[in-house]
């Protein structure tokens, strides 16, 4: 990885997690519905994440390989 992008790439990751933060705070029932949900659907949530993940994994390895 870059290392002079890792400063910037930190401070996104610390701003949009604060910003789930202050939305999980600030809106109560927006968070209890989805525990409820989360508890209620684990064999989806649990696609939803290794999805994401794998998709994630895809972007970063062409992205390091240098493929376009």
């Amino acid at each position: 990885m870059h290392p002079n992008l890792l400063a910037a790439l930190l401070i996104i990751l610390a701003m949009a997690l604060a910003a789930l933060l202050l939305v999980a705070v600030r809106q109560p029932v927006s968070r209890r519905l989805a525990f409820r949900q989360l508890a209620r659907r684990k064999t989806e949530a649990a696609l939803v994440i290794s999805g994401s993940v794998l998709g994630t994994a895809i972007i970063v390895g062409a992205w390091s390989s240098g493929t376009p």
